[in-house]
This record gives structure tokens, C-alpha cells and sequence, in this order.
């Protein structure tokens, strides 16, 4: 087995021809005729998933955020990219055509909140839609995704009606409120800015933030779990490290 054979595994998951034009997927770092007999796969390319992939012997990351973006300009001695060249340990990452694909981000974090009737928006590859199986106010629901996604520091608005369909897209999809159609009653995304947050208001949406990492990390075991059954004799592990360096700071307690 070849580095090649897992990105073929990984496109048949996710079609690389299905990612944003400025997106920068597939075969990132090494070469596809390297050998591969285990596999590491996590959200993000840090310097403690690398190191975690020295340790276990992974010589490929399969992740979904793209390690190389054209924001890259040097190679330095202490840079991740440069760690992982040095190691021989190849990357392929899968980033919006992981989040468009059936069963890829988007449609796992909807069945993670546990919504019914999962559907796509109409003319949307990325927003997914669903039902509660009872209304929920927004608080009850804020509630219930912060603590189906583990994420703590969600945050959301109450516009004063019950919750009953769903609008999701997981990481920086903030800008898909403005394609949602009227029957949604709250929107989920990773991350915001305040304008956002105003328009959600007006627009009487119960707009939930609920982390980058949070809303998209869902879907690394679906990912370790599918390769698995695709790649037999490779072990594919999956990363220990988190990658959402973020803490909640109380004030009460403080």
C-alpha cells in the first residue's frame, strides 16, 4: 500500500474535484509512491500532531484542514511543514469537498445534533437542514448542541420563538445566513463576526456559534472509520491531539 492508494481512498469518500476553486486539497506533502503501513487522521496539521505521528510510526496525516495555504511563503527550520518533510511523513487533506460530500461534515454534525428528515438547501452544496423531534426554545437547543458537540463556549441569540427546523454548515459558514430559506428557524456554524450576529437578529433567526473546531472535528472517526474499511492491512489511527486552543474564561468564579 501507497501513499497513492489512500488518496484514491479519500477521494472516493470526498471528490477533490468537488472543492472551492481557492481551496488547496489532495496530495500536499510527499510522494504518492511512499509507502504507508499506518495512517494518523485529524482536523488540523500542528506541530503535536506531527509529533504525534512520529511517535506512532504514521507515515501519512490524512486531515481536513489544508497544511500548505498560498499564505505560505517560507519553509523554515522550526516550521511544521519543515518537521514533517524531515520525518518523511507524507499529508493529503480533504477540506471543502470533505464539507460538500454526502456524509462528510456537514451531514455528520447534523446527525450528531441528532436532527430527523436530514435534506440539503436547495441550490447549496455546503448548508444542510433537519427537524428537532420536539420544539425546543433556543436556549434548550443552544443547550443541547453545546453538549452533543462538547463545546462549551457556544453562543447564541434568542429571537423569541420555538426551534423546529435546523440550518447547519459547519467552520466559516457564517455567510450562508443569508442563503437560508424562511422556514429555518436557527442556524449553526462554527464561527461569526458581529455583523452576523445582527442580521441573524433581524431576520428573527436563532443564530448559534458554536466553534470551528467544534462544528468540524465531528467528522475525523467517520473519516478513521471509513478508511479503515477501505484500506485493508493499513492501520489508521486516529489524532489524541486537540487542536482548539481556545479557553472559556469565567468571571464569576475568577
Amino acid at each position: 500500500m501507497n501513499v497513492r492508494d489512500v488518496l484514491d481512498a479519500v477521494n472516493e469518500i470526498a471528490p477533490f474535484e468537488l472543492a472551492e476553486p481557492w481551496d488547496n486539497t489532495g496530495l500536499l506533502l510527499g510522494s504518492g509512491d511512499a509507502p504507508v503501513t499506518k495512517v494518523l487522521t485529524a482536523l488540523d496539521v500542528t506541530g503535536p500532531v506531527a509529533d504525534e505521528a512520529a511517535d506512532i510510526g504514521a507515515e501519512l496525516i490524512v486531515t481536513h484542514h489544508p497544511i500548505i495555504y498560498p499564505s505560505l511563503k517560507s519553509i523554515s527550520g522550526g516550521s511544521v511543514v519543515y518537521k514533517l518533510i524531515r520525518a518523511g511523513i507524507s499529508v493529503i487533506c480533504a477540506h471543502t469537498n470533505l464539507d460538500k460530500t454526502g456524509g462528510g461534515v456537514n451531514d455528520t454534525l447534523v446527525a450528531v445534533l441528532g436532527l430527523a428528515d436530514i435534506r440539503p438547501l436547495p441550490g447549496n452544496d455546503l448548508v444542510r437542514l433537519g427537524e428537532l423531534g420536539k420544539p425546543l426554545s433556543p436556549r434548550g437547543f443552544a443547550k443541547l448542541a453545546a453538549e452533543k458537540l462538547s463545546a462549551p463556549g457556544a453562543r447564541y441569540n434568542d429571537p423569541g420563538k420555538p426551534i423546529r427546523t435546523v440550518a447547519v454548515c459547519g467552520g466559516s459558514g457564517a455567510e450562508q445566513l443569508y442563503a437560508l430559506p424562511g422556514t429555518a428557524d436557527a442556524f449553526l456554524t462554527g464561527e461569526s463576526k458581529h455583523r452576523i450576529w445582527l442580521d441573524a437578529a433581524r431576520l428573527g433567526i436563532c443564530y448559534i456559534e458554536a466553534g470551528h473546531f467544534h462544528t468540524e472535528n465531528v467528522i475525523i472517526p467517520v473519516l478513521a472509520k471509513r478508511l479503515r474499511g477501505m484500506l485493508a492491512g493499513v492501520e489508521i489511527a486516529q489524532s489524541e491531539s486537540c487542536t482548539d486552543f481556545t479557553e472559556i474564561l469565567s468571571l464569576t468564579n475568577s
